[in-house]
């Protein structure tokens, strides 16, 4: 009997001990728990990248409007979350990621310095000499600085940005002026380097006559290559020249009627309102018959804008009658339709016997006869005239009597002012 309650009070006792050891190794286990997921936490905390979801940046948002005087966030919570990746995008992004990165590259090249010898020379160059001996010393420095080739171009070029000149006596040095001389100079040292600083000089030149120079320069080493650039430069050259001071731009204007064919003419008849001479003179220039309606506008002047230049239009399309067959015509037109002003006859009557115009300075054909020269003080215009009624054939004097006959036929009041011409021409067929 004693046995039984025995047996029970083991059988009650152990779990007694198991429900007390329980707790414990729970606690335990749960504290081991929490440490590992703790390290964990850490672990992935210092291995990832802080990523701001649209409510973290709303919240934010609200929490900045409510505090103004919060503390600034930092750039990396700032920045927007990048869109979804596709190969488009990816390409985009590429390539302004390209664009940006050579942007800085290109902003941050610089033009060969001058060596302190090249700057030297070119400073012994600005300083004119007194005497014979420093002549002798400048023409040696000058060979010196053409010598030195390519290397020389960046002091030149330091000294033509400086926009300032030095007058020098012709006759001793071979050049009226400083700049003159490093125009030279780089012809004779030619190559790209020098091309590249005569197209930047002329872009932007000291005096708009320059242009002139460098064409012609230019024109030697790559002959044909920059005609736009030539015709682009002296075409704005003019542009300005039209609200600046007067001075002589005959070179200017030879310049644009070469290189511009007839894309000048528009820009020329424009400039005739400053230039009364020298715009006729350069539409009538232009190859193929190209300034014939501008001139003709002109000559019409229809809106009172050419009053200045219209009698000397008239007697640049009288010119171009001879080998021109629209200027002969549009010149027919006007005198049938009784709009010639009665200053123009004279223009008329010397060009149809035989004169013929010229800037001022420049070479006229052989053959002229009986030349003449004309100032125009009021803008600085200069222009001289031969008669080359002795070089035509007796074909081209018939013609020229047809068409005098034919303008006394239509206009009887031509008749006296084209009388002397019609008698001096046809006396050379001995009629």
């Amino acid at each position: 009997m004693n046995r039984e309650p025995n047996k029970k009070t083991a059988q009650v006792s152990a779990p007694a001990q198991n429900d007390s050891a329980r707790p414990t190794v729970v606690i335990l286990i749960a504290v081991i728990g929490l440490v590992f997921v703790g390290g964990l936490a850490i672990f992935h905390r210092s291995h990832s990248v802080p990523v701001t979801d649209a409510t973290t940046e709303q919240t934010a948002a609200s929490s900045s409007e409510s505090h103004p005087q919060a503390a600034e966030p930092s750039p990396s919570s700032k920045l927007p979350p990048l869109p979804a990746f596709s190969p488009a995008a990816a390409s985009v992004q590429e390539t302004e990621a390209r664009a940006v990165a050579a942007a800085p590259a290109v902003a941050t090249v610089q033009r060969p310095e001058p060596s302190a010898y090249t700057r030297a020379l070119v400073q012994h160059l600005s300083e004119i000499p007194t005497t014979p001996d420093q002549l002798a010393i400048w023409k040696q420095n000058y060979a010196s600085l053409v010598h030195e080739g390519a290397a020389a171009i960046p002091a030149i070029r330091e000294l033509l940005e400086k926009k300032t000149d030095v007058a020098l006596p012709a006759d001793q040095f071979g050049f009226s002026s400083l700049r003159q001389a490093m125009f030279s100079a780089m012809q004779q040292i030619g190559g790209q380097d020098a091309i590249d600083l005569a197209l930047q000089v002329m872009q932007n030149p000291y005096q708009p006559g320059e242009i002139s120079q460098l064409a012609s320069q230019l024109e030697t080493l790559a002959p044909g290559q920059y005609n736009a650039a030539i015709f682009a430069a002296a075409d704005s050259a003019l542009r300005s020249a039209i609200q600046s001071p007067n001075v002589d731009l005959s070179s200017l204007f030879q310049v644009v009627q070469k290189y511009g064919g007839a894309n000048a003419a528009a820009d020329l008849q424009l400039a005739a309102t400053k230039w009364n001479y020298y715009s006729p003179l350069a539409l009538a220039a232009l190859p193929d018959g190209a300034g014939v309606s501008a001139l003709t506008a002109m000559a019409e002047n229809a809106d009172g804008s050419y009053a200045n230049s219209r009698s000397f239009s008239y007697q640049m399309l009288a010119q171009l009658a001879l080998q021109n067959a629209d200027a002969a015509l549009a010149l027919m037109n006007l005198i049938n339709n009784n709009k010639v002003p009665p200053n123009a006859w004279h223009g008329i009557a010397a060009a149809l016997g035989g004169d013929q115009m010229f800037y001022s300075g420049t070479t006229p054909p052989a053959g002229g006869t009986d030349p003449k020269s004309s100032h125009i003080a009021a803008n600085d215009q200069n222009f001289n005239s031969w008669n080359y009624a002795s070089t035509w054939t007796p074909q081209q004097i018939q013609n020229q009597l047809a068409l005098i006959d034919k303008i006394i036929a239509t206009n009887p009041q031509a008749g006296a002012r084209l009388a002397p011409v019609r008698g001096a021409l046809a006396a050379k067929l001995g009629q």
